[in-house]
């Protein structure tokens, strides 16, 4: 399980205990699929929810602790592939796995205004 800190459109969000998928279901290699986290931040998302905003399309990076930077993965319905993965080492600091997801909202992902005649 881990914590997941979403930013969003200038919004932050904590989602806790997320159980996360393994490659290979193996939780030895340390590899978890991004997929499947970005899967379960857009069912429980309450930002997304509130703002109207559908993950898809949405450029998606994180945080590695180990290499101090923004990690940027692609985008989510696109890019993205199925089995990207992150390192469990990646995103542990001080023993706790927290995983900063930051999901910047393209036009690709905005909702449709309708242009009155």
């Amino acid at each position: 399980m881990i914590k997941i800190k979403l930013k969003c459109s200038g919004r932050t969000e904590i989602l806790k205990n997320v159980a996360a998928k393994f490659k290979d279901n193996k939780p030895s290699l340390k590899e978890i699929l991004l997929v499947s986290i970005l899967d379960k931040i857009k069912q429980e998302s309450k930002i997304l929810e509130s703002m109207k905003l559908s993950l898809n399309g949405m450029e998606i990076s994180y945080y590695s602790y180990e290499d101090e930077t923004d990690i940027f993965t692609g985008v989510y319905g696109g890019s993205i592939s199925p089995q990207a993965t992150i390192n469990l080492d990646e995103i542990t600091k001080d023993g706790k796995v927290i995983l900063n997801i930051e999901a910047k909202a393209t036009e690709a992902c905005l909702p449709k205004v309708k242009k009155e005649a």
